[in-house]
């Protein structure tokens, strides 16, 4: 299963159903599917689907996910297309090696000018071709690209029979839709579209067929802006490279469930039993199914999906592609609006959309509305949403190809919250960045404060009007050129990277602990998931669904912390329980360090009772037997005191709180909390000793936010790799001065004095050497 699959899977789970109703009467609706994702979903609760296809090619695509073909059929049936155009295919398309002479193949020309392509006797600047003699005999791994002297490629005209077939295909189309490729191309375009039209494959081999002709045209079509140089791809290769890419994803796809059957018969809704219906969506495809729907009160829409955005050039590029497959059919212009990225179109399309679905919601489904992370989409359809009488819920989404979006969920009958008032931009973001927790850009809480702005109109009674809310959200993303920096004492202040932060002291003192601890939680339950080797894409949902989001470069440090991917997967770099007892481990092997540096050593109470080796973590305690308990104890939070792991003391000189993470690593909840509550000073030091995986991430997160890097310089907090104790441990005296040579990312030379502990008598003035204690070179 995919992200998009998983993402609607938690939907559907979280989606209110009534107990006394079979799944098998539940419906769940995709009005412009693009994949199989919610027929996915829908399978895993039993749930019946129906799947309104964009397009033609979008059908194909679904109904070969839904039925693949067998990797061998498909190969056979792909080598048969080649064969029935195999002397189109060659016209146009043959050389001599400049090296030894042979006959070759071009693969591509290359013009300055994309229209130099159909000239007659035109000479291209280039070529691309590969000599399987020369190849053979070890030359240049048979790279024929060099040209012969004053080399041609014959263009030729149609002949008047394929003309006619070629300007037959593209009636009704905008016109110059065949000056898209060239003669060449042409030709042998006709001659595959004409064997499909022959072809007695099955259902669903034509429609792969189908799809890889499409691809292969799409691929080699010229440059829409002239004067551009163009690579003429030759059909061969194009259709070749199609084909391998199809084998590809036939060859990796997941299987497809047992239980998930397919049909394209809409009455099908009304046998009993399950499967997906996947069908070509329109206004025909809408009107049948609302008065199919009416008519059977048995059927209870679950969900409802729509899909906003995308590139319209893109899929009109595609359904002209798409006539050389023998699809004649225009796109529905309902769903081309619903692909601008004007707010008033969206909004106005959208609204008719659920208007002609209004049968659909008397059993008030989750409405799903999946777009691109595009501020007019957002205002768009938050506007039809509230038109529509509700409000809505934004959350972040990362597919599967890693691109960006975000997914609207709305229950009409859903009440407004109450308490929500109109407030004023600046109050809202302010809120916005106090929930967060830490400064982020004002692009990244955009879908959060359209959601915030909904719900205070929805609770008002108000509508939104889509060209106000697109203006007042391209506003919210310029606000870091509108506020003051730090000092001014303002509810919002602009920080480096064009983040935002708050600084009015309300603010500050209701600060919620960062979102990134959040994260990083969401980050470790990987491990727990791809340990029981299930519910990884679950869990990249979670991590990414937070409306305010998180940068690339920390969600992969926080990804790369705790899993690693080889040979493509991604793996746990240890199980829980692994890292669990790597940091019972390090926790011991601090407690024998310090009586061997002349200090005394606790323990926390919770971890007293942990065996390690063979002995009890309290047994290895050595407290001072006069001072059991150092003053510090006593002006600090005793609960948060007694959570540190470890503490490394001498009456009367210094304490060393040692906190040890193998993971997760919340260190907003130790910097700004736990040890926020326990008294500082001159005295005391910090350590937090980290498993060396998490040490990128701890950099990074210590740069991204000022307010944990001010925390970590009060607070006196330095970083010790969780190799460096085994590194001490090994040294035959060691001495607490000892300890400054192995802190840091990169720990410095041995008479560094990061902690200046030899002023208060520690350890060796000047690292004077002692002897017998061992000298070894640090790694």
């Amino acid at each position: 299963m995919d992200r998009s699959a998983a993402r609607l899977a938690v939907a559907l789970a979280s989606s209110a159903t009534t107990p006394v109703v079979s799944a098998r009467d539940q419906l769940t609706v995709d009005l412009t599917a693009r994949s199989s994702a919610l027929a996915l979903a829908s399978t895993r609760r039993d749930f019946r689907s129906l799947l309104h296809a964009r397009d033609a090619v979008d059908e194909w695509a679904i109904s070969a996910e839904l039925r693949p073909p067998t990797v061998r059929a498909y190969e056979a049936a792909a080598a048969e297309l080649l064969a029935s155009a195999s002397e189109a295919l060659e016209a146009g398309w043959q050389s001599s090696c400049a090296a030894c002479g042979q006959a070759v193949r071009v693969a591509a020309w290359r013009w300055e000018e994309a229209l130099d392509a159909d000239r007659e006797q035109g000479q291209p600047a280039a070529r691309r071709a590969t000599c399987a003699a020369c190849r053979a005999l070890g030359r240049r791994g048979g790279d024929a690209a060099t040209m012969l002297p004053n080399e041609v490629a014959s263009a030729g005209l149609l002949e008047p029979t394929v003309r006619a077939q070629v300007d037959g295909r593209f009636a009704g189309v905008v016109d110059g839709a065949a000056a898209r490729w060239s003669t060449r191309q042409l030709r042998s375009l006709d001659a595959l579209g004409s064997a499909l039209e022959r072809s007695s494959e099955s259902a669903v081999m034509l429609g792969a067929l189908r799809l890889t002709l499409t691809e292969a045209a799409a691929a080699m079509a010229r440059p829409q802006r002239a004067g551009r140089t163009w690579w003429e791809i030759a059909p061969w290769r194009a259709l070749l490279d199609a084909i391998d890419t199809r084998r590809r994803i036939y060859l990796t796809a997941q299987p497809v469930p047992p239980q998930l059957t397919m049909s394209s018969e809409l009455s099908a809704l009304t046998y009993p039993g399950g499967g997906t219906i996947v069908l070509r969506g329109g206004a025909a495809a809408r009107t049948s199914l609302a008065t199919l729907v009416t008519r059977t009160p048995a059927i209870r829409v679950a969900l409802l999906r729509v899909t906003v955005g995308g590139s319209a050039d893109e899929i009109s590029d595609r359904a002209i592609a798409a006539r050389w497959a023998g699809e004649q059919g225009e796109p529905d212009p309902l769903l081309v609006a619903l692909q601008s990225n004007d707010a008033v179109t969206i909004a106005a399309a959208l609204a008719r959309l659920l208007v002609a679905m209004n049968p659909l919601m008397r059993h008030d489904p989750l409405l799903v509305i999946d777009l691109d992370d595009h501020a007019e989409q957002l205002a768009g359809v938050l506007t039809a949403i509230s038109l529509a009488g509700a409000a809505g819920s934004v959350a972040r989404r990362l597919d599967d190809d890693r691109t960006p979006g975000l997914t609207v969920t709305a229950r009409m009958s859903e009440p407004p919250l109450k308490g929500l008032q109109s407030r004023s931009q600046i109050a809202l973001m302010s809120d916005l960045v106090v929930a967060h927790g830490e400064p982020a850009t004002p692009r990244q809480f955009l879908p959060a404060y359209a959601a915030a702005r909904a719900g205070a109109a929805h609770a008002a009674g108000e509508l939104l009007d889509a060209a106000a809310f697109a203006e007042e959200l391209r506003g919210v993303a310029d606000l870091h050129t509108k506020l003051r920096p730090a000092g001014s004492f303002d509810q919002l202040i602009a920080v480096a990277d064009g983040r935002i932060f708050v600084e009015g002291r309300a603010e500050r003192e209701r600060l919620a602990t960062p979102a990134s601890d959040r994260a990083d939680a969401a980050a470790f339950a990987l491990v727990d998931a791809l340990s029981a080797g299930d519910g990884v894409d679950e869990a990249l949902v979670a991590l990414d669904a937070d409306p305010v989001g998180m940068s690339p470069e920390l969600r992969s440090a926080m990804l790369d912390a705790y899993t690693s991917v080889v040979d493509g997967a991604r793996t746990a770099r240890a199980s829980r329980a692994d890292l669990a007892s790597e940091r019972f481990a390090l926790v011991a092997g601090l407690l024998e360090l310090g009586p061997r540096m002349g200090l005394h050593v606790a323990v926390a109470p919770a971890l007293a009772s942990t065996v390690v080796a063979g002995r009890t973590l309290g047994a290895r305690a050595m407290v001072d037997p006069i001072d059991s308990s150092p003053p510090l104890r006593t002006r600090s939070d005793r609960a948060a005191y007694d959570a540190v792991d470890a503490v490394l003391y001498r009456r009367g000189r210094a304490v060393l709180f040692c906190e040890v993470v193998t993971g997760p690593l919340p260190i907003g909840e130790l910097l700004l909390q736990r040890h926020a509550l326990i008294a500082s000073d001159r005295e005391v030091v910090r350590l937090l000793v980290l498993a060396p995986a998490l040490v990128p991430l701890l950099q990074l997160r210590l740069a991204r936010d000022e307010r944990l890097s001010a925390a970590w310089e009060t607070g006196n907090w330095h970083l010790l790799a969780a190799d460096r104790v085994a590194a001490l441990s090994r040294l035959a005296a060691p001495r607490l001065a000892d300890l400054e040579g192995h802190l840091g990312v990169e720990p410095p030379a041995r008479d560094a004095a990061q902690l200046d502990l030899s002023s208060m008598g520690w350890g060796v003035v000047n690292s004077e050497a002692v002897e017998g204690v061992d000298r070894e070179p640090l790694s």
